[in-house]
């Protein structure tokens, strides 16, 4: 039988799962919770240390000015001379911005509506919602202060929040990683045109891993701002797939 060009049909729907399907919508494994409570202590550690210590550390310091190499100092970055490196870091960093990531979400949302994957669609505004709460709140908790110009390093914006975590690493975590997990699965996994997607994987993957790299360069956050980030990150990622696959589980039990 032909595969749907829509994940339309009741093997590839995204409300009823194929038998692929319905071996990967399992409950947590005794593993995956040991290894998920592990990365919450670790980050409660963390979090703790930095409310304690809000100042940045010789290490962080350290990070950020081998990274963003020689400059003026005081470093007025709007006056500096911007190479290829400059405008793409800024490029990547301003699509996470509050209106970009709006449009960004919405798009992503109607594409898995026009292929009627309603499940996913909810779960990709959930999970984002979720990682912009978690931003907000713990950053009000640390209260973690913005990198200053002060310490010798050069600040690309001025921020009206928090530093500690990273909602820019947050939200490009759980984004780009639930696009992701829900595309090498079923039913987009068995979809027949699934080889256009592959750039696009790659993409999600190099943004998660650069989104962080490039806070550091912009002089936006400290080390342990986007250490923080990723652990929030990928916590409430695989909560929101723990929580996917329990859903789709009682899914399959009414099908």
């Amino acid at each position: 039988m032909q595969q749907s060009t829509t994940f339309n049909s009741k093997q590839d729907s995204g409300n009823l799962p194929s038998n692929e399907s319905r071996q990967l919508i399992h409950p947590p494994r005794p593993w995956e919770l040991a290894v998920w409570c592990v990365g919450l202590v670790l980050f409660i550690i963390l979090a703790v240390f930095v409310h304690g210590h809000p100042a940045p550390l010789s290490l962080e310091l350290g990070v950020t000015k081998m990274l963003q190499g020689s400059h003026p100092n005081p470093c007025v970055y709007a006056q500096l001379p911007h190479t290829p490196i400059n405008s793409l870091i800024d490029f990547v960093s301003s699509l996470n911005n509050t209106i970009p990531s709006i449009v960004s979400l919405a798009i992503a949302a109607i594409i898995l509506l026009i292929f009627r994957l309603w499940r996913q669609a909810i779960f990709l505004v959930a999970i984002v919602g979720a990682g912009t709460g978690l931003f907000i709140l713990l950053g009000d908790i640390v209260g973690r202060p913005r990198p200053d110009v002060k310490y010798g390093i050069c600040v690309h914006d001025l921020i009206p929040y928090h530093s500690f975590p990273s909602g820019h690493v947050i939200h490009d975590v759980v984004f780009a990683g639930f696009l992701f997990y829900i595309s090498v699965i079923p039913p987009v996994s068995t979809w027949r045109y699934r080889w256009i997607l592959f750039p696009l994987q790659g993409l999600a993957l190099l943004d998660m891993l650069l989104i962080g790299l490039s806070r550091l360069y912009a002089g936006e956050h400290w080390l342990l701002d986007v250490t923080g980030a990723y652990l929030t990150g990928l916590l409430c990622l695989f909560f929101f797939i723990f929580v996917y696959r329990w859903a789709s589980k009682r899914l399959v039990k009414k099908s």
